[in-house]
């Protein structure tokens, strides 16, 4: 019996849903107090100076390239080598998809994270964190983490890829656990 399995492509699914989640919280509501909206600014003016809009972009593509390549090395795994052509199709696919994503994300990304800044810091709290984050060693940092952005999430794929078969077999098991509990036949649930 073959059942879905869990690769990380679906983490890209999941982050192109994470917009609607967002916008559910309740993230673009208008601050209620003029100290809220002094937060608010500051917050806004802390993420403008540390290229927020630029790394929103950088970060997109190169997390969409990382997902890409984990999705299509994960397919060719369980169904043995996918045409070149057909990769490449799907590769400009994924970017002009992540391109917009990102373009459309531009309109609002800033004042949304403004705005959770401005939730969970005090005003004064936002100004220390403007100094700390246009500090030219955290400037550095802020720059260079978009490219070791694709680094660092290999650590969680290893991880995964270890649990992997572990977590298939448990959802295998599942599954048959599931069938025989309601005395069905086949793969569909």
């Amino acid at each position: 019996m073959r059942i879905w399995v869990f690769h990380p492509i679906l983490s890209a699914a999941l982050l192109a849903l994470a917009p609607q989640a967002l916008a559910e919280t309740g993230s673009d509501s208008i601050p209620e107090t003029q100290q809220d909206f002094a937060a608010f600014e500051v917050a806004r003016e802390m993420l403008l100076a540390t290229g927020f809009k630029e790394n929103l972009s950088k970060t997109a593509v190169r997390s969409a390239d990382l997902f890409f390549n984990e999705g299509i090395a994960s397919a060719e795994k369980e169904t043995g080598p996918i045409d070149d052509e057909l990769k490449a199709q799907i590769r400009v696919v994924v970017a002009e998809e992540v391109h917009q994503i990102a373009g459309d994300m531009q309109d609002t990304a800033l004042d949304d994270a403004a705005h959770i800044y401005a939730r969970h810091f005090t005003l004064e709290e936002l100004r220390r964190l403007r100094e700390i984050n246009t500090d030219p060693v955290m400037k550095k940092a802020q720059t260079l983490l978009p490219q070791m952005m694709p680094e660092l999430m290999q650590v969680g794929i290893r991880a995964a890829e270890k649990r992997k078969p572990k977590m298939k077999q448990r959802i295998h098991d599942l599954v048959e656990q599931w069938f025989a509990d309601h005395g069905k036949k086949g793969t569909s649930l």
